[in-house]
């Protein structure tokens, strides 16, 4: 009984009774007696008894309280998953939950529903875990390990995810598979030599956050489409392989979080040197030794664990970013003076010419030369062209879209307005929201505008697109993430529009630069763009508010619809800025009947707004690509 995976798997299922409990109708604190019931038709008896004895508190019968070392294990591993915001016992042991049961919004007070179940959903949920149960536990006597993995996996897929752990508003925001999840974490980093101490104070515990150094300069290494879309699948893919060798190391449980090239993990303190080489070694492999990767270690007693993680989070993220300043660049192999170096990124020998793609050295076209990674990368990538992109327009577009003030979610500030902590559970919640929205929700924003999505991850996406389609486009993915993000947190963008035959360097240098003007709006929360001229130049950088923006889009809209010549459209937006000269020049052509008496009032109100000179610059834009077309 004092096998890891032994004490994991009751971990892991010390709350599996909550769903079929709650449905009965029965007491909060029966729980226990419907986790004996399924546990011991899955596992048996005597893994039933470990997992059910997690409460100490004298509202229980002592017989049920935690006695023995394993099954202190266990009431540790969930006192500490809980967190300060859940307590141990809820206000009685005879109450009754009732129907129907809400999992809500982790950044919400209780009243933004994420998914709800009735009673008699609930049940029918209960009865499909316990059959995949059943399944993945046959032979756990003989092989806990290989169960246990597949327990996991079983448990990971379910319904699980979508039933709250707790059902008092507002902490009813973490799902029973996240709290299930984080409890055979805590449970498998405690060891039985531990275990000599009373309460969670008595033990340390490390968070492990490990980053990719520079992955925004690998992937702009090469400016080419095929390449920058390769490049950010192989930053996914190398990200995923140290996800899968931390779960090969200290188990699939203990990753809070993996994505954008970023992990964060809790950690067993007697492996975790062995933990901080592989996974170095295992990312850097991936990416041929072209990105870095930082580990920083934090560690810090169960009691902070479990009421000031945010601040442990906080730590991490600094000590992080003081590795990585300290980190030495390490020297470039030496390459002998007459072979050919690879023309993406400087640092191996070509081996590769690309037909397609032509270089102009000393006004000789020839040939772009790669080594065998930047060539593989190409390989990879092609199928994304420049052309397919355009739609036909003259002109691209870059959109580089970044939540705001994230760190004040993640460590806790936000969270605190809602009357609540930042616990790993929620944190694991909250990171993995996040990075799905980034991953799912806003790729499927900008594919529905005739995008491509370079990078996606975290909280933050990189995108490409016809010039006509990135405007809109940028609304919908801002307006997407404040929906997913129950509209408590907020957006900043920098979009950069540019010929197609423009390097697009150009362009991925401009938009760094303007999602940096957006934030530097007070309250952040906007957009910036700009069009480059064909000698790379701006033509002029504007900082916009969201709702500014969305009255540029209206005007533009309505240069469209109005049917006026061009010029007179250009001759109102000219005078724009002057508005007694704009008026009497608009009030001028309703008089001749070239405006229509409800089109004069409505460019009346426009000019108002003061933002006519944008939506005229951006259809003067886009009619000079549709004459081209």
């Amino acid at each position: 009984m004092i096998d890891a995976d032994i004490i994991k798997t009751c971990a892991l299922l010390h709350d599996i009774g909550k769903p079929v409990c709650w449905a009965k109708g029965k007491p909060w604190g029966d729980h226990i007696y419907y986790t004996y019931d399924i546990v011991s038709e899955v596992l048996g008896e005597s893994y039933a008894n470990l997992a059910m004895k997690h409460h100490s508190g004298e509202s229980y019968p002592e017989k049920y309280r935690p006695s023995t070392l394993p099954e202190r294990i266990v009431w540790l591993a969930d006192k500490l998953s809980s967190g300060a915001d859940r307590r141990e016992l809820p206000e009685s042991t005879v109450q009754k939950p009732s129907p129907p049961f809400s999992l809500t919004h982790p950044l919400s007070s209780g009243d933004s529903i994420i998914q709800q179940f009735k009673a008699e959903m609930l049940e029918k949920s209960s009865t499909r875990i316990i059959g995949a149960l059943k399944s993945a536990a046959e032979g756990f006597d003989k092989d806990p390990s290989k169960c246990y993995l597949r327990i996991y996996k079983a448990l990971e897929g379910s319904d699980l995810r979508f039933i709250p752990a707790d059902t008092r508003p507002p902490i009813n925001d973490v799902s029973l598979w996240h709290h299930s999840k984080l409890s055979a974490a805590f449970a498998g980093c405690l060891t039985p030599d531990d275990v000599d101490g009373l309460d969670v104070g008595d033990f340390d515990f490390i968070l492990l956050s490990g980053d990719a150094d520079k992955i925004s300069s690998y992937i702009q290494e090469s400016s080419r489409i095929p390449d920058l879309n390769a490049r950010s699948e192989r930053v996914k893919e190398s990200t995923r392989l140290v996800a899968s060798k931390l779960e090969e190391l200290i188990g699939p449980e203990c990753v809070l979080f993996a994505g954008g090239g970023s992990v964060l993990a809790l950690c067993p303190g007697k492996v975790v040197g062995e933990i901080e080489s592989r996974i170095q070694e295992s990312f850097e492999e991936s990416m041929l030794g072209d990105v870095s990767f930082t580990v920083s270690l934090v560690k810090d007693s169960g009691d902070r664990f479990q009421s000031q993680f945010g601040m442990i989070w906080k730590r991490a993220g600094r000590e992080l970013r003081l590795s990585k300043m300290e980190k030495p660049i390490g020297p470039r192999a030496p390459i002998e003076s007459r072979v050919k170096v690879c023309d993406v990124c400087h640092k191996r020998p070509a081996e590769f010419s690309d037909e397609e793609r032509m270089l102009s050295v000393n006004a000789s076209p020839r040939p772009e030369e790669l080594c065998s990674h930047c060539w593989e990368l190409r390989r990879q990538g092609k199928g994304v062209w420049i052309e397919d992109l355009a739609l036909g327009s003259n002109h691209l577009a870059l959109l580089k879209a970044d939540g705001d003030s994230i760190g004040e979610v993640l460590d806790g500030t936000r969270l605190k307005e809602m009357n609540k902590q930042v616990t790993p559970s929620r944190l694991s919640a909250l990171s993995s929201l996040l990075n799905e929205v980034c991953e799912d929700e806003l790729r499927r924003v900008v594919e529905r505008h005739n995008g491509k999505v370079i990078f996606a991850g975290g909280d933050d996406i990189l995108a490409i697109f016809p010039a006509e389609r990135v405007m809109n486009a940028s609304l919908d993915v801002y307006n997407s993430f404040r929906k997913a993000m129950n509209n408590r947190l907020t957006m900043s963008a920098g979009i950069s529009i540019f010929p197609k035959d423009m390097p697009i360097y150009a362009g991925l240098e401009s938009a760094h630069e303007l999602i940096r003007v957006a934030k530097s709006r007070p309250g952040k929360n906007g957009v910036a763009y700009r069009v480059l001229g064909g000698l790379g130049r701006g033509d002029g950088t504007r900082a916009l508010g969201w709702d500014e923006l969305e009255k540029v889009l209206d005007i533009l809209d309505f240069f469209k619809r109005i049917g006026l010549p061009h010029t007179q459209v250009r001759r109102i937006a000219s005078v724009s800025s002057k508005p007694y000269e704009a008026e009497v020049l608009i009030k001028y052509l309703v008089g001749k009947r070239r405006i229509p008496w409800s089109k004069g009032e409505e460019l009346l109100r426009m000019l108002d707004s003061g933002l006519m000179a944008d939506g005229f610059m951006l259809y003067n834009l886009f009619k000079v690509g549709e004459k081209n077309e």
